[in-house]
């Protein structure tokens, strides 16, 4: 039975590692000119920056705690400033992958036949004009990416 987790675990890293790639080909500049985008600068690294991580973490913004967001502009103040842009966006990057390894994973499969949730993961990850979901903030946009799936 080791044998059968260490595959599914292997393929689950295929999986997220070929989503990745793919989400990064929409937009590659956002890692290779990383830049902050709405309130990833303004609101979440500045407060961190400012008011220290943890702090932050209280701050409510527009009524909601962003805790997502919060975090992964803790974790850029780990990194040099001119990092943490890309920090901010890896991070979102990762976060906007998590959705079709889940949904491919075997923790899903009641939901519907294997195929099927292929399918779904290629519409996720290949929508057409979706530039302001997946190339503007991976940060931002990504939490709303996960609660749609």
């Amino acid at each position: 039975m080791p044998d059968a987790t260490v595959s599914v675990r292997s393929g689950s890293g295929v999986v997220f590692a070929l989503v990745v790639i793919a989400l990064f080909s929409r937009s590659p500049s956002l890692f290779t000119h990383a830049q902050f985008y709405a309130e990833d600068g303004t609101i979440w690294f500045a407060q961190a920056y400012n008011l220290g991580w943890l702090h932050s973490l209280t701050l409510p913004q527009a009524g909601y705690l962003n805790t997502m967001p919060r975090l992964a502009a803790a974790l850029a103040l780990l990194f040099p400033l001119n990092w943490a842009p890309l920090v901010m966006a890896t991070v979102g990057l990762i976060i906007q992958s998590l959705p079709v390894t889940i949904l491919l994973s075997s923790r899903c499969r009641t939901w519907a036949p294997l195929p099927t949730r292929m399918v779904l993961a290629a519409i996720y990850v290949a929508i057409p004009n979706a530039r302001e979901f997946t190339s503007w903030s991976p940060i931002v946009c990504g939490i709303w990416l996960c609660v749609q799936s």
